[in-house]
C-alpha cells in the first residue's frame, strides 16, 4: 500500500496531495474546510500549474494549544518550502486567505503572487457584535466539551454564505458533513486565530496590514465594498479585484471555470507571458 504523502511540522503530520505541471500554486482552505474543497477546481489549474493542496493544522498535537496566525503562516512556509520547492503561487479561500495574506507579509521570499477567494477579513465595524459572540460562545462549548453547541452555531452563522441562486442539497451536506468531523476545540481555534484581534479582522486597521502585501494580489469577491477596499491595499501595479456576482461563498466549487479563466489570465498577463 502507497502511504499517504505527509510533510512533518512540528511533530505534526501535514497531509497534501500535489499533480499537474508547471509553475508551483499552492491551495489553502478554509475554516470547516479541508483539502476536498478545491477538488472542483484542482483539474482546471493542472493544466498550466503543478497544484498542491493540503490540510491545514488548527491545533498543535502535542501542545493542545490554538494555532495563531503566525503559526498558521509558518506551516504554510514549510509546505512552500519542502513540497513546492521554495517559493509558489498562493490561493487561498476564506480562512485560508487570511493565512495566504500572512504569509505574503512575514515570508515574501516564498510568495510569488496571492489569489484572494472571498475574503472574511477587513470587515466592518458592524460585524464586530456578531464576532464577538461567536467567539464566546464557541469558547463555552470548548471549554464544555459541547460539541454540538460549537456544530449548530457554526452552521448558523454560514447557512447565510450559500446563495440562494445555487442552493443545492449536495452542498448543504457536504457543508454540515464537514462541520460535523469537527470538535468545538477545533472549530473555536480556527475562528480565534483571525478574529481575536484587529490587525487584520477589521477595517481600518487591516487596511494597514494589507498593503504591506508587495506581491501581485488577485481578488475575486462576491462583495463590491470588499473588493475596492483591498483595490486600495494594493501595491504591486499587476494587482487586480474582481466581483463575481450572484455567487455564494465557495467560488471554487460553484464557479470553478471562471475562477480558473481568473487565475490563469490575471497570472499570465502579471508574468508577461504571451498568450
Amino acid at each position: 500500500m502507497v502511504p499517504l504523502p505527509q510533510l512533518k511540522v512540528d511533530g505534526s503530520d501535514l497531509f497534501y496531495t500535489e499533480s499537474g505541471s508547471g509553475p508551483p500554486l499552492v491551495l489553502v482552505h478554509g475554516w470547516t474546510c479541508d483539502w476536498t474543497d478545491w477538488v472542483w477546481l484542482m483539474p482546471l489549474l493542472e493544466e498550466n500549474f503543478r497544484v498542491i493542496a493540503y490540510d491545514r493544522r488548527i491545533v498543535d498535537d502535542s501542545t493542545g494549544q490554538a494555532l495563531d496566525l503566525s503559526r498558521q503562516a509558518a506551516d504554510l512556509a514549510a509546505v512552500i518550502t519542502h513540497v513546492a520547492g521554495g517559493s509558489a503561487l498562493l490561493v487561498g479561500h476564506s480562512q485560508g486567505v487570511v493565512i495566504v495574506s500572512a504569509t505574503a507579509v512575514e515570508y515574501p521570499e516564498l510568495t510569488h503572487g496571492i489569489v484572494v477567494l472571498d475574503a472574511p477579513y477587513a470587515a466592518p465595524d458592524a460585524v464586530r457584535p456578531v464576532m464577538a459572540q461567536m467567539l464566546t460562545t464557541l469558547g463555552e462549548a470548548a471549554l464544555d466539551g459541547d460539541d454540538d453547541k460549537a456544530r449548530r452555531t457554526v452552521w448558523s452563522l454560514i447557512e447565510g454564505m450559500i446563495s440562494p441562486a445555487r442552493d443545492q442539497a449536495w452542498m448543504r451536506a457536504l457543508i454540515h458533513r464537514r462541520i460535523e468531523k469537527l470538535s468545538a476545540v477545533a472549530l473555536h481555534a480556527d475562528f480565534t486565530s483571525l478574529w481575536d484581534g484587529e490587525e487584520i479582522a477589521y477595517q481600518p486597521q487591516a487596511g494597514d496590514y494589507l498593503s504591506r502585501r508587495t506581491c501581485p494580489v488577485l481578488v475575486l469577491h462576491t462583495n463590491p465594498a470588499h473588493a475596492e477596499f483591498e483595490r486600495a491595499t494594493f501595491r504591486h501595479s499587476d494587482s487586480r479585484a474582481v466581483v463575481l456576482p450572484n455567487a455564494g461563498h465557495w467560488l471554487q466549487i460553484e464557479l470553478p471555470h471562471e475562477v480558473n479563466s481568473q487565475i490563469r489570465e490575471w497570472w499570465r498577463n502579471a508574468q508577461n507571458v504571451p498568450s
